[in-house]
């Protein structure tokens, strides 16, 4: 969706095992990009545009 849209994508807060999960998924994928925004326990990951 990131992609098409060119609007970044905020996830649900994630425990930092699954926070990893998806930010390996996301570096796989060309054109986009990953961090992690907020403090625990409501940390999540943010998909963006590269």
């Amino acid at each position: 969706r990131v992609l098409e849209s060119g609007e970044r994508e905020e996830l649900s807060p994630m425990t930092p095992f699954e926070r990893k999960i998806v930010h390996d998924a996301v570096a796989k994928i060309d054109g986009v990009a990953s961090e992690s925004t907020g403090v625990e326990p409501a940390r999540r990951v943010v998909v963006v545009k590269a």
